[in-house]
């Protein structure tokens, strides 16, 4: 395996905001490549395999950031609020996940923060504490009904996936305590 699997999230705070109340639980880990391997395949391919075993369809790809992104080009919905493109794209099944990644890893490598997710509706945002720039904020404070996001970030070198389903294909692996 090359890739380490940990608990800790890597962009909690930096790229997204977390919100829970204190009774649910959820399943939460990131995924990293290992600097002692050669990553092949990618962290992105390997997240992009991993949403093709979660098999929840349809899918959306969310991001948020301060120019247009490649993924605004390839027939998603966008607005602008405050000067920040929000851009949400619907995935339906398996071949339109393989050709909307392609635009993914584009924007992933961009340094743009991808969020893939089982929600539809545009993800609410809240100030970053010390940058002028708005965070998405992922909300399981009042869910009834299962939900995952999974969060592409650091320039494609790791992701992050929080979600209160307890099945997922990562959960045969050993996730380090840091």
């Amino acid at each position: 395996m090359n890739y380490n699997v940990r608990r800790e999230l890597t962009g909690e705070g930096e790229e997204y905001v977390v919100r829970r109340d204190g009774e649910s639980a959820l399943v939460a880990f990131c995924c990293e490549w290992d600097v002692d391997c050669y990553h092949n395949p990618t962290i992105v391919q390997t997240s992009e395999s991993f949403l093709k075993e979660l098999n929840v369809f349809p899918l959306y790809a969310h991001i948020l950031c301060e120019y247009e992104p490649n993924l605004s080009k390839a027939e998603a919905s966008k607005r602008i609020v405050d000067g920040t493109w929000h851009v949400v794209r619907k995935i339906t099944d398996c071949a339109q996940l393989k050709e909307a990644y392609k635009v993914i890893a584009r924007d992933v490598y961009n340094g743009e923060t991808v969020i893939l997710t089982s929600e539809a509706t545009a993800l609410p945002t809240t100030s970053h504490p010390s940058q002028q720039r708005q965070l998405p904020v992922i909300d399981f404070t009042s869910v009834e009904h299962a939900m995952f996001f999974l969060i592409i970030q650091l320039d494609g070198e790791c992701w992050d996936f929080l979600s209160n389903r307890s099945a997922h294909p990562f959960e045969r692996l050993l996730v380090t305590e840091e």
